[in-house]
């Protein structure tokens, strides 16, 4: 889970202090897609560059899976982020480079340590192939490998009583062990099991591995993506969708449980924009990735996200699913953002005529409006309707007004007995 518990950062803009987050908290809970939204200089870019790093809280800090993000040595840092992947809205590849290489080229860089596993594995057991005795052999190179690991903790954590404790206990075993390795090597008649030729062949294994493990690794994530064909080709052969479809593949090449993305659908066109979320969608079901998606444009955001955050001048001013915030908007911030999306217009008004809006989340009132004529026997005016998709839901927006008044009350009564929201309009 990633935590942000009461974060601040202020930026010095023309000498002057400029608060770009003010004491935000949230939660990103593991499996979802959380999505980031307001205008520019809300703070959006600066809360999710806080999540790796990459930005320092004055205050506050970043937990992600218990670690604290902004307590990080530079070097724990580079491991936390083999779990955080990033899409940013530019692209940033390398001109040079084929589509395959600009991937790999993240993969090279963040050295997988699944990868150096394997190779310990093999390394171990050409370790162990010179000796008749291997069982014995084997623990005795797996013990001195902890020995290693607890010397490291003990000089990191300023000489830990508990530390020293174990690093006693573990060489007493390990002199034991040897001591009975001795025994049994001296005793035994058997000759030594060196085999020149198998070792040759591990050690040729462990450089095929790499290349082997990179190169699934890298077609792995352009399958993901839809760029399995263009895998040879340059960037200058790509349109803007694939280009930021080569960013995501990088992103998520190192198999990272979190995903942060910054804008990554700003620069797109509409096509190229819903392409983007299909892609995040498809890679969020198959490898139950944790997304948190920065954007000012709520109509990406709503076919995308499961919770939907609204910031406003540093601060988090309203988080709602993302079928409630459309429905039931607080904010004046947030109001304001979903206007475009589901008015556009403006309702000329008779003097103090009222207009309802009214939501309709269930297309069995698609004849809603006709039902009520004919069951009141009044007439209805339908001043402007729109519809809305909210991931894969359909929103319809009614704004209506009736001529008889005296039965306002009993048609409002009807629509939410039908199951429909009804607020007054207002211009």
């Amino acid at each position: 889970m990633i935590k942000i518990e009461n974060v601040k950062k202020t930026y010095q803009v023309n000498k002057k202090p400029f608060v770009a987050i003010n004491n935000v908290s949230l939660q990103v809970p593991d499996g979802k897609i959380v999505g980031i939204v307001g205008y520019s200089g809300a703070g959006k870019s600066s809360l999710i560059r806080t999540v790796n790093g990459l930005i320092i809280p004055d205050s506050g800090k970043v937990t992600i899976d218990g670690q604290v993000v902004n307590e990080l040595s530079r070097k724990d840092l580079r491991r936390l982020c083999h779990k955080v992947g990033m899409v940013f809205q530019h692209f940033n590849l390398l001109s040079s480079y084929t589509v395959f290489n600009n991937v790999k080229l993240a993969l090279k860089i963040g050295a997988k340590i699944e990868l150096r596993q394997k190779i310990n594995v093999i390394r171990r057991e050409i370790k162990i192939s010179n000796f008749n005795n291997q069982e014995l052999a084997g623990q005795i190179y797996d013990l001195k490998k902890q020995l290693r690991g607890l010397y490291i903790s003990y000089f990191k954590h300023f000489f830990s009583s508990t530390i020293k404790t174990q690093i006693t206990t573990t060489k007493g075993q390990i002199a034991k062990l040897v001591q009975k390795f001795n025994d049994a090597e001296t005793k035994s008649k058997v000759n030594k099991t060196i085999n020149p030729e198998q070792i040759v062949k591990l050690k040729k294994e462990i450089k095929h591995l790499k290349k082997s493990y990179f190169n699934d690794l890298v077609n792995d994530a352009l399958k993901l993506v839809g760029l399995t064909s263009k895998a040879n080709k340059y960037p200058k052969a790509l349109s803007g969708g694939e280009k930021q479809r080569v960013g995501i593949a990088r992103a998520i090449v190192n198999k990272p449980k979190y995903l942060l993305c910054d804008e990554a659908t700003s620069a797109l066109d509409p096509s190229n924009a819903n392409e983007i979320v299909a892609v995040l969608k498809k890679i969020k079901d198959e490898r139950d990735l944790t997304i948190l998606f920065i954007s000012h444009q709520i109509e990406i955001v709503k076919n995308l996200c499961d919770t939907i955050i609204v910031m406003d001048k540093g601060e988090i001013v309203e988080k709602q699913d993302a079928d409630s915030i459309f429905s039931n908007p607080i904010h004046a911030a947030t109001k304001q953002i979903i206007k475009g999306i589901i008015f556009d217009g403006k309702i000329t008004l008779v003097k103090d005529q009222k207009v309802y809006q009214v939501i309709s989340h269930d297309d069995k009132n698609a004849n809603i409006i006709s039902r009520v004529a004919i069951k009141f026997n009044v007439p209805v005016t339908v001043h402007y309707t729109h519809t809305v998709s909210v991931n894969n839901k359909q929103i319809t927006y009614y704004y209506v007004s009736f001529e008889d008044e005296k039965q306002e009350q009993k048609i409002i009564g009807f629509f939410k007995h039908s199951g429909l929201e009804v607020k007054n309009y207002v211009a």
